[in-house]
């Protein structure tokens, strides 16, 4: 049998190509296809080298077949592609970091919300793309990096930060943090989730100044309630000394 009868993938040019490589380098390591015997197309990683024996060049090629690796590699490429599109529905930002604290993953609301793409931010710092200042004091606040990835559970932050985003706007948001830990336990790096809350707090904001209003008002209401009823004494008694007195009494 001719190589073309089992490798459904190899041409003329191709093989061409090969045969050039080998007598360049001596090997060529590849990913193929062969037909099998009984029908089958197996997905194979070829090691191909180039050997010379009595004067005649000898091609060994080890095939191994790799189903099961492509198998699996189908399966991480499915949650890879489930994850991406929960990261993409949820309302939150996401940023996950290796245990260096570099930035491998930023979601579209992170980016929104960060003004870093992702093309921007991997490989960054999480301290240059996660910029914030308390929010009282306005000092710049440190990530507790070191200590989240330590922890074994989600570690929340400050109820109300102020993220700085990459052109200098300020937004308030709230956030947590937690380590991210491989099936045996071993760290490998942190996942980082959070929201804008700016609108919320205003929201809020405009409600406790409404009920302040509202307090002032039920408070000075209180206070012309009190005076209308000394008022009403005074004059009340004054226009009784009125039509007691003379009328034309200069008092």
């Amino acid at each position: 049998m001719h190589v073309f009868d089992i490798d459904p993938h190899t041409t003329e040019e191709s093989w061409k190509n090969m045969m050039e490589t080998l007598r360049r380098k001596g090997s060529v390591h590849h990913e193929s296809s062969l037909h099998s015997k009984f029908g089958r197309e197996l997905p194979v990683e070829v090691r191909t080298s180039l050997r010379r024996y009595a004067g005649k060049e000898y091609i060994f090629s080890f095939v191994h077949d790799i189903s099961e690796r492509k198998r699996a590699d189908e399966i991480i490429a499915a949650e890879k592609e489930r994850l991406t599109v929960t990261l993409r529905s949820i309302n939150d930002g996401v940023i996950t970091t290796d245990v260096n604290g570099n930035v491998v993953l930023i979601n579209r609301v992170a980016e929104y919300l960060t003004g870093w793409r992702q093309s921007q931010a991997l490989g960054r710092s999480i301290k240059e793309i996660f910029q914030c200042l308390q929010d009282k004091s306005r000092i710049p606040y440190e990530l507790p990096f070191l200590e989240t990835a330590r922890a074994d559970h989600f570690r929340s932050l400050p109820n109300r930060l102020i993220l700085v985003t990459r052109d200098r706007r300020e937004r308030m948001i709230s956030a947590y943090a937690a380590p991210i830990r491989d099936h045996e336990n071993v760290l490998s790096g942190t996942v980082l989730v959070f929201r804008d809350i700016t609108e919320q707090i205003r929201l809020e904001e405009d409600i406790l100044r409404n009920e302040k209003l509202e307090s002032i008002g039920v408070l000075a209401g209180g206070i012309a309630h009190d005076f209308n009823n000394l008022l009403t004494g005074i004059l009340g008694n004054l226009s009784l000394a009125h039509m007691l007195m003379n009328p034309h009494d200069r008092l």
